[in-house]
């Protein structure tokens, strides 16, 4: 929790400043100042209690809010709640040092959307706080592409028969996937994929393709074109027997 902020005294005479309506004015020195900012110009905000310290209302602060990053002044995160403050850096940062490069380490390893990172890196003069930023955005990047390597190397990996249960109801467990697997074994990966298909609707899914499987194996079906050709049979075969009358050997109805 920041204990004092400082602020310019040509704060009033910036041009940008000039221009905002006095609601705008107050929330922007209110961003630079309030307790809940940090060495690095990114932290969580929250609106209401920024209404309630400032005697606004809250839906008049939202309005400003977005007025401001409309301006480019600052940056929300809506998934994180997050603000970070544009040209934070060229006031904030006049003194280094070892405890100030400390501080803005362990400050930019708890921030959740990286994204805000850049957006004031851009605006910090290039030194030892500017690398600082720019190892976070960096690392940040190599997590994420290790990540998406990682991903598409299980989805390379991952048997079609697991990729089309997560498909229709999520990811898999341990004991669903194996289970999947052993009925492959035991009939083949295209009848378990034709029992999931038929599963995707049941309240209990996997215990329903248990029991489709079961019967099929069973009754003997080991191909797809078994279960085709008993599904085909059971549709064309009649529900009753035609009731066929000779009427020349005087046979009728009642």
């Amino acid at each position: 929790m920041a204990k004092y902020r400082f602020v310019y005294a040509n704060f009033w005479s910036d041009d940008k400043v000039m221009d905002m309506s006095a609601a705008e004015k107050l929330c922007f020195l209110y961003m630079l100042t309030n307790s809940q900012t940090t060495q690095i110009g990114i932290y969580p905000i929250n609106i209401r209690k920024a209404a309630f310290e400032m005697g606004m209302a809250a839906p008049k602060v939202e309005e400003c809010f977005r007025v401001l990053q409309e301006e480019g002044i600052i940056r929300l995160s809506e998934q994180t709640g997050e603000m970070a403050i544009r040209h934070w850096g060229r006031f904030n940062f006049t003194r280094g040092g070892k405890p100030v490069e400390d501080c803005v380490e362990k400050e930019l390893s708890l921030v959740k959307d990286v994204s805000l990172v850049s957006f004031v890196a851009a605006h910090i003069p290039h030194g030892r706080i500017r690398s600082l930023y720019d190892t976070c955005t960096l690392r940040d990047q190599k997590e994420k592409e290790n990540g998406k390597k990682t991903e598409l190397n299980r989805t390379e990996s991952c048997p079609a028969v697991v990729q089309f249960w997560e498909k229709l109801f999520g990811p898999a467990s341990q004991a669903v996937e194996q289970g999947l697997l052993d009925w492959c074994s035991a009939l083949s990966e295209e009848l378990v994929i034709e029992a999931l298909k038929r599963s995707h609707e049941a309240d209990k899914p996997y215990a329903y393709v248990q029991k489709v499987l079961s019967s099929w194996q069973a009754e003997g079906r080991t191909s797809l074109g078994d279960v085709q050709n008993k599904t085909e049979r059971a549709g064309a075969a009649p529900l009753y027997e035609p009731l066929v009358l000779d009427i020349e050997a005087g046979e009728g109805i009642g």
